[in-house]
């Protein structure tokens, strides 16, 4: 429903009018909707978006966040082919070159999802972020970056894969495995940001930063 905040909070004032709709008999389908035509027009404009690719940046961490969405559409042609790869590239370079203008004290970069697990979409990182990737056991479930897999580029459902995960659920009999149970795993990883600097040929900015990712 394009509702801002993505901490899945029970007391949030949008969700809460939702529910309280929904149990009065209210059509669901027509206030979601209604919902997500009015956080559509209230939504403040998202700092740190370039092309598909956009960043939080957490201050406590000094960690820039990455996120991806096909934000081509209109083109038959996936936002991660060859054919677009020039266009990711350019897209996180100038990302990059943002970052290091304006958040110069940003030390770690890091991100979550099943994309990691797609070589299309590894090969616009440098390897020593791609190298951090750990394994999650359930700490994207509730996101798209972990369900966003069943989706193709137009937003249609990718019916094999869908077939795929719900027989290995039907086989499931505990929770790890019900958490294997996705085609594509999601990897968490972060590395300094410096090795990005690198590798989107940038002048690096200072002394290499040995601060350890989160285990």
């Amino acid at each position: 429903m394009g509702i801002q905040d993505k901490d899945f909070n029970r007391n949030s004032p949008v969700w809460r009018d939702f529910v309280e709709r929904v149990s009065q008999g209210e059509c669901v389908p027509k206030i979601a909707y209604l919902i997500y035509l009015n956080e559509l027009e209230t939504k403040t404009e998202e700092i740190g978006k370039f092309g598909c690719f956009q960043y939080d940046y957490r201050q406590d961490s000094k960690s820039v966040v990455i996120h991806f969405a096909n934000r081509v559409g209109g083109k038959n042609v996936s936002p991660l082919s060859s054919e677009r790869k020039a266009e990711r590239m350019s897209e996180l370079k100038r990302m990059f070159s943002h970052i290091s203008y304006h958040l110069p004290e940003a030390k770690l970069v890091s991100g979550g999802s099943w994309l990691y697990d797609l070589q299309s979409y590894k090969r616009l990182f440098p390897a020593e972020y791609i190298n951090s990737r750990k394994l999650c056991h359930g700490e994207f479930i509730q996101y798209c970056s972990t369900w966003g897999q069943f989706l193709d580029y137009f937003g249609n459902l990718k019916e094999n894969l869908c077939s795929e995960f719900l027989h290995r659920m039907a086989r499931a009999s505990t929770k790890e495995e019900l958490i294997h149970s996705f085609p594509h795993p999601t990897y968490r990883v972060c590395t300094e940001i410096e090795y990005f600097y690198r590798f989107y040929e940038f002048d690096f900015r200072g002394v290499p930063n040995h601060q350890s990712c989160a285990k």
